[in-house]
């Protein structure tokens, strides 16, 4: 072979390292019934209150590849197969009465779950999940754990009674389509939204987390019952996004530390001008606070203004009393 011509079969160093090889396909560990009685615990009555069962199986860390015997203790309740080599959990929709499940660390890479009449609480942190195609009506799921798979695309089916969900360390990027009637807390930390759109579905939403991505705007934040909001570590520049904060008017803390606009000289003033319902920023200087005409010390309450009808409280870094802002025209008046 001449110095000119190119070896087909040699790539770049560059392109030698992009190649990531497979996971080395684990020993098959297939438990058996002998294996699930050392696991059992929480004498129960059955559904029927006829007879007594055992209704706990912790199977945690035993490198398990199949645990399809599970079906044959249907009494069983609470499991837990975390930190093994499962790569499927349709075994446990066959439990008629299983109440909570948590499946961490183990090679799943779907989610194929079949409708569990009574599961609240189901917990799949720290696998491969890539889709939620499969994922079947759960009518009691009360809380779900989908943190650190490799979600794209948010594909749930109806969770009428879902209040909690954890979707840290996945690759969402967009929140259209995400409806859930009785959401309480989301967390979307460490995910690639750019933006809040489709959030306002979730009306029933209290708190959010969602630090960590690369969130540019504010545009689509209405949500009435929001308490809580952190937004540290993202993208949001121009200090008029956060007028949009005005949308959530029952926020109590905001955390916006780590975006361009928390530079912004403005920055806190006008935070608690779009959001003045009781909120709470992170520490600041006192000084800065009193300098902006906005605050007032709770030893000095202006006369006529009782506790009730303060609409914030900040807690300034450097003192231990709270600084309660008023509404403009009560403020004016005192």
């Amino acid at each position: 072979m001449s110095d000119t011509e190119e070896d087909p079969t040699a790539g770049s160093g560059d392109e030698e390292e992009e190649i990531n090889p497979p996971p080395p396909v684990p020993e098959p560990n297939v438990l058996t019934v002998e294996g699930v009685a050392t696991a059992l615990s929480l004498l129960c009555k059955s559904g029927t209150g006829l007879q007594h069962a055992y209704t706990r199986a912790d199977l945690s860390s035993r490198k398990l590849t199949d645990v399809s015997v599970l079906k044959e203790f249907v009494f069983l309740r609470y499991v837990d197969v975390s930190d093994n080599e499962l790569d499927a959990l349709e075994i446990l929709s066959s439990l008629p009465e299983l109440i909570t499940a948590n499946a961490d660390n183990n090679r799943l890479d779907s989610l194929a779950l079949a409708s569990c009449a009574f599961l609240q609480v189901l917990s799949v942190q720290h696998n491969r999940i890539e889709q939620l195609a499969e994922f079947s009506f759960q009518p009691r799921l009360e809380k779900l754990n989908l943190s650190h798979n490799m979600l794209g695309a948010l594909q749930l089916p109806q969770l009428p009674c879902l209040r909690s969900l954890d979707l840290r360390g996945n690759k969402i990027t967009s929140l259209e389509g995400l409806s859930l009637p009785c959401l309480v807390s989301l967390d979307l930390s460490d995910n690639q939204l750019t933006s809040l759109n489709g959030i306002a579905q979730l009306a029933a939403l209290t708190q959010l987390r969602a630090q960590g991505n690369q969130i540019a705007t504010l545009e689509g934040l209405r949500l009435a019952r929001l308490e809580t909001l952190n937004l540290r570590d993202n993208a949001i520049e121009g200090i008029d996004q956060l007028q949009n904060l005005s949308g959530a008017p029952q926020l109590k803390t905001a955390e916006l530390e780590g975006n361009p606009v928390a530079e912004d000289a403005d920055y806190r003033v006008e935070t608690l001008v779009a959001a003045r319902w009781a909120l709470r920023l992170e520490p600041f200087d006192v000084d800065v606070a009193c300098a902006a005409g906005l605050y007032r010390c709770r030893r000095a309450v202006p006369s006529g203004i009782g506790q009730e009808e303060r609409v914030g409280v900040v807690h300034g870094g450097n003192c231990t009393c709270e600084y309660l802002f008023y509404p403009p025209t009560r403020f004016q008046d005192a």
